[in-house]
């Protein structure tokens, strides 16, 4: 089938040939230019397991070249990484 996906969830598929891009001469522009976000309760201890999976996010997130710089939320006690989405590139 056919379907509309950010280039850094298609972007291993496609090097590996497991996927074709078409309509190469399009540019698709998306609606939604936003971030993303981890949540989590506020607690002053997080659970090892939660802990353990935000610093792995952190870590794979930031070496994505196709995503912008993490900031951190103005929220209280501790706030997870935000990452802000690039404008299309005209792949999808």
């Amino acid at each position: 089938g056919i379907g509309s996906l950010p280039y850094f969830t298609a972007r291993h598929a496609l090097e590996k040939g497991l996927m074709v891009q078409v309509l190469p001469d399009w540019t698709f522009l998306a609606s939604y230019h936003g971030g993303a976000w981890l949540l989590h309760s506020p607690t002053r201890y997080l659970p090892p397991k939660l802990r353990v999976l935000i610093d792995y996010l952190v870590e794979c997130l930031e070496k994505e070249p196709t995503l912008g710089k993490p900031g951190k939320s103005n929220g209280p006690g501790w706030s997870p990484s935000e990452y802000e989405l690039p404008e299309s590139d005209g792949l999808f």
